[in-house]
């Protein structure tokens, strides 16, 4: 009886123990950990670092009737972030350039590519920023027709090109 009980006893911890785990949850796995003024914070800091260097900035900050922002940095260049409505996390930011972007403002171009990067993984060096932009293929020729998804410390990068745009959005996957 006693073996029976202690049985008993161990079993239910275990089953305890397993749903306690560090197993994420609905709301970890599609949010990313930081909030809408954080990513604002990160990008106004990375634009006024670069200075003269780039010609991008905070045109305007609007916010839809679901509580997505889009940042216009040029006439060219915007970065959409996608917030989840009940819990206000950012489920997904996406940066979109007309395709004249590339021709008519190509440093600023690529900059927005390595500051949409930087600014959802601070962990990556300009280096790896760098490298992530090169195994997604940006500085091909031809981004018309282009589709690419890398994944690198836990965020899906996906970049797909059309006549008329090209966006890379970064999505979290934890």
């Amino acid at each position: 009886m006693k073996k029976l009980l202690f049985f008993a006893l161990f079993l239910a911890l275990a089953t305890f123990l397993s749903a306690c785990g560090d197993k994420k949850t609905n709301k970890e796995l599609k949010n990313f950990n930081f909030t809408v003024e954080d990513l604002e914070n990160r990008i106004e800091e990375a634009l006024k670092q670069m200075g003269s260097k780039t010609n991008l900035k905070i045109i305007l900050n609007a916010v839809d009737h679901e509580g997505n922002h889009t940042l216009t940095l040029s006439n060219n260049i915007e970065i959409s972030i996608q917030v989840d409505s009940l819990t206000e996390e950012i489920t997904s930011v996406t940066l979109v350039e007309k395709s004249e972007a590339f021709i008519i403002e190509k440093d600023d171009s690529l900059f927005a590519f390595l500051l949409l990067v930087g600014t959802v993984d601070v962990t990556l060096s300009f280096g790896e920023r760098n490298l992530t932009i090169n195994e997604l293929e940006v500085r091909k020729a031809d981004l018309t027709n282009h589709t690419k998804s890398i994944l690198k410390n836990d965020i899906n990068y996906t970049i797909k090109g059309t006549k008329d745009q090209v966006t890379l959005q970064a999505t979290p996957n934890y």
